[in-house]
């Protein structure tokens, strides 16, 4: 799944979370869970982590649930965009040469 793009203004939107007034957050702590409301403690067939986004132009804001094939699709994106971004921060570095041990 790609960057989610605003429905309003077709900017990218940034990822975040949903934090509650008394500030209680845990990793994961919203779901999206199919059926009706009056099934949720009866069992159900499909629970999603819910991942937030924000339009930085607009301000919309966006909830999505990715099936695990996606989240691990965009886990995977989000580590090797990282990683290239701290590579690119990092000087180039000169060759060290390798000193002799004298006897």
């Amino acid at each position: 799944m790609n960057q989610p793009r605003c429905p309003s203004c077709n900017t990218s939107m940034q990822e975040g979370f949903l934090l509650d007034q008394f500030g209680d957050y845990r990793k994961d702590n919203l779901f999206w869970v199919s059926g009706t409301f009056s099934s949720f403690m009866m069992g159900h067939e499909n629970v999603l982590p819910v991942v937030s986004c924000r339009c930085p132009s607009c301000g919309l804001l966006s909830n999505y649930a990715f099936d695990q094939t996606q989240t691990a699709q965009r886990s995977s994106r989000r580590q090797n965009e990282e990683h290239r971004r701290r590579r690119n921060e990092l000087p180039d570095c000169e060759p060290v040469s390798t000193a002799t041990t004298v006897a």
